[in-house]
């Protein structure tokens, strides 16, 4: 816009008084020209008034503009000086402001008024975007008092940072508002310089550098949606209290994951997931690890129903008999207190016990209805050894001022569209929308389907995202230096999974509602395995499916129990001479044992009773606390007192009499 420079001088022994200046728009006749009207809706521009400075002087800023036409080819204004206490006569004379900035000074562009020569009449205006009279404009100019545009608001610029737009509210220092030429928008408080900015970063990008907040009406007011084009449903729901819910883009979401109380993250569907599990401890080489301080039970499988009576409760499968499915050891264990595995008995389940360094005494099923042992069993008490067929053996029965950006002054509103309708604010409604020019929530992110990065976040320096949210609601998260690696989505019904490791700091609850005091809390209606830990392949057969560790010999590893129990019906420990020690019970008392107590010694301090067969494979024997011996020979004859004598001796040697006969 040129600058005009100009000067008025006082009356013929003026008064001091200020002068003032008025300029419009005109035609040499002293008259206004096409385009202006008393009617305000139809002013090509108000008159300019000016006020000099007190030695006369005053500059203003003039639009040349290239749709006013005159022959000249320059815009002509009619100025007006006189002074505030009309005296005198008012000084009228014209000037042809050129398009160019001048500066320019009104004795270089005046232009005069000659009535004998009517041709001069011409250079002024004779007609505005082609038109002639008194024309209604309104479709092309908008008031600066205020009016309606219907139409589209172009706003040209040189630079793509070049400032388009801004707004600010009376008294302010700074700018409110700014929008650029790259559609960037920067905002601030009036009274310092504009700090919060929303722009496009990328394609099909809309990014903010500072903080974005949604406030919503209600905790369970949707906050951001996301879906692909073509959806009929969103794929992704984030409420105002942080719950997401996951969905196929065709139906109601049906996966959700929220905070359900202090510490505590839940959801009321599947979680699957594909690399490691972590529970109260960190990521180890282990498929899943759950780590307890011991005040509470550091795993616990628990059905609350009978349901299929054929499917355990805890479930361990191996990939072949020679894979260890169990151990149990103290921290500090080189060797397993008690395995499982399918090593002995042509491959039937074997139970091996140690001593935290050696293992060395076996228990397993050697044939139809036989318990057998490679080492030495010992009980503490009467052994009962009757042979029955079919015998089952059981253990039991803002401050300062604010802005507001409107639709319309109108008291229906309506929408706010920046850009090509990339973001769009729904004034009626109070909603944002992202890709959408009909946003169904508070915040509505839509992009089409296979969009990659449909949010993004990331922290000022990274060069990769660390959070990117795709169409399919699928989240992937990145240490910000690197390609995302860490993912979670909903890969079924009702079911949310992972393809990488996760870590729980403190304790998970599956198949209950609420959380539960183990550190992995797991039950079912007993339809299915509670739990089930799987060897897909061989591996080390070393190294367990399913592995307990305890931090002492005095803590308990496993407990077996039913819904009301007491005390266990069957518990894995070390607390007979530290080996690994079985505990059995009937629920309310626990008072029979088995375990380790020397090496290749397998103990009871109870009594053991065998429904079936009880067959000695060892090469000695003792009974009643005898030391063993070999299996004894009787001699002598048996016409005589000899062999009789002989008999006595050999029952006397393996402790089943007390030989007190005489001669």
């Amino acid at each position: 816009m040129p600058i005009v420079h100009g000067r008025s001088m006082g009356p013929a022994g003026g008064t001091g008084t200020p002068p003032k200046v008025e300029i419009t728009l005109v035609g040499l006749d002293g008259t206004v020209r096409p385009g202006w009207s008393t009617d305000a809706d139809e002013e090509v521009t108000l008159t300019t008034r000016v006020q000099p400075a007190p030695d006369g002087t005053w500059s203003v800023n003039l639009v040349g503009n290239a749709r006013i036409y005159s022959p000249w080819g320059d815009t002509v204004y009619r100025v007006t000086e006189g002074w505030n206490d009309d005296l005198g006569r008012p000084h009228v004379y014209y000037i042809g402001v050129p398009a160019t900035l001048g500066p320019h000074f009104v004795g270089d562009i005046r232009t005069g008024l000659v009535p004998d020569q009517p041709i001069e009449e011409i250079n002024g205006v004779i007609s505005v975007e082609g038109l002639t009279g008194v024309v209604d404009l309104s479709g092309i100019y908008v008031q600066r008092a205020g009016s309606t545009m219907t139409g589209t608001l172009e706003l040209d610029a040189s630079t793509s940072t070049d400032v388009v737009l801004q707004a600010k509210v009376t008294g302010d220092t700074q700018q409110r508002l700014i929008v650029r030429a790259s559609g960037a928008i920067e905002l601030g408080s009036g009274s310092a310089t504009a700090d919060t900015t929303l722009y496009r970063s990328a394609a099909n990008t809309l990014r903010t550098d500072d903080t974005f907040e949604v406030v919503a009406s209600t905790s369970t007011t949707a906050a951001l949606r996301t879906q692909a084009s073509g959806d009929t449903q969103q794929r992704l729901i984030v409420d105002a209290s942080g719950k997401h819910t996951w969905g196929s883009g065709s139906s109601a979401g049906d996966t959700t994951l929220y905070r359900s109380g202090l510490d505590e993250l839940k959801t009321d569907d599947s979680l699957v997931v594909g690399i490691r599990l972590a529970v109260g401890t960190t990521i180890g080489s282990d498929v899943a690890t759950v780590a307890t301080d011991g005040t509470n039970a550091g795993l616990l499988v628990k059905a609350t129903a009978t349901g299929t009576a054929a499917k355990g409760v805890l479930a361990v499968e191996t990939s072949a008999a020679s894979k260890r499915a169990f151990d149990y050891r103290v921290t500090g264990d080189s060797v397993a207190r008690l395995s499982v595995d399918g090593s002995a008995g042509s491959g039937s389940g074997t139970l091996i016990f140690g001593n935290g360094t050696t293992a060395d005494v076996n228990l397993y099923r050697s044939g139809a209805d036989t318990l057998t042992t490679d080492d030495t069993l010992t009980s503490g008490v009467a052994v009962q050894a009757p042979i029955l067929q079919g015998a089952t053996v059981r253990g039991g029965t803002g401050s300062a001022g604010t802005l507001t950006l409107s639709s319309t002054s109108h008291t229906t509103k309506g929408k706010v569209l920046i850009g090509s309708a990339s973001l769009a604010l729904d004034e009626a409604n109070a909603r944002i929308g992202i890709g959408t020019t009909s946003p169904a929530n508070p915040l509505h992110v839509q992009g089409a389907a296979g969009t990659t990065s449909l949010v993004a976040l990331d922290a000022s320096g990274d060069t990769q995202r660390r959070l990117l949210i795709d169409a399919s609601g699928t989240m992937t998260w990145g240490s910000g230096s690197a390609t995302g690696d860490t993912t979670l989505y909903r890969s079924a019904t009702d079911t949310l999974k992972t393809d990488d490791s996760m870590v729980i700091a403190t304790r998970a609850t599956v198949g209950n509602a609420s959380l539960q005091n183990a550190q992995f809390h797991a039950e079912g209606a007993g339809t299915n395995q509670v739990l089930l830990a799987k060897a897909t392949a061989a591996g080390t057969a070393t190294v367990a499916v399913m592995a307990v560790e305890t931090p002492t010999t005095a803590k308990r590893a496993i407990d077996f129990r039913l819904t009301g129990d007491t005390v266990a019906r069957l518990a894995v420990d070390a607390s007979a001479s530290s080996s690994g020690t079985l505990t059995f019970g009937d629920g309310t008392t626990a008072d029979t044992n088995l375990y380790r107590s020397a090496a290749d010694t397998l103990k009871t301090d109870d009594s053991f009773h065998v429904a079936a067969t009880f067959r000695h494979l060892g090469s000695s024997l003792g009974f009643y606390n005898a030391a063993a011996v070999a299996k004894p020979t009787v001699t002598g004859s048996r016409g005589g007192n000899a062999a009789v004598a002989s008999f006595l001796t050999a029952m006397a040697n393996l402790g089943l009499i007390t030989d007190s006969t005489t001669a």
